[in-house]
């Protein structure tokens, strides 16, 4: 069952999607409508993403609610941001697939570097 999450409604319309069940791992294209998890799983954590924007929901056990987060360039503070590549397991088939990951970093006061944060911003490879 899917719980109350009151950021949905702003995920992109189309992009990807990336759900963590505590039983199941999604990947899959996206476009819209609900969110397929399986009636017997728990949902731990929800990315719906496309290039410019990240809808994220993390399960906290600590708060005992789901952090719900939308994410773009301008939601993370940074000086600078950076993009990696997150290759995907076997699991989702094809192991060229990888996960565009854009990190945010940014300067403390000491002048160390540290990383604000991070977005997905698509699927490269096979998938």
């Amino acid at each position: 069952m899917m719980p109350e999450l009151e950021l949905i409604a702003k995920a992109p319309s189309h992009g990807h999607i990336l759900l963590l069940g505590h039983h199941t791992v999604l990947l899959e294209a996206w476009h819209g409508g609900d969110v397929p998890l399986p009636e017997t799983d728990t949902l731990e954590a929800l990315h719906i993403f496309d290039e410019t924007t990240e809808y994220r929901a993390v399960w906290s056990e600590a708060r005992g609610r789901y952090l719900e987060s939308l994410l773009t360039d301008d939601t993370i503070a940074h000086e600078c941001a950076e993009e990696e590549r997150m290759y995907l397991s076997a699991r989702f088939g094809d192991t060229r697939s990888y996960l565009i990951i854009r990190d945010y970093y940014a300067i403390d006061e000491d002048e160390a570097v540290y990383l604000a944060g991070y977005r997905i911003l698509g699927v490269g490879g096979g998938t």
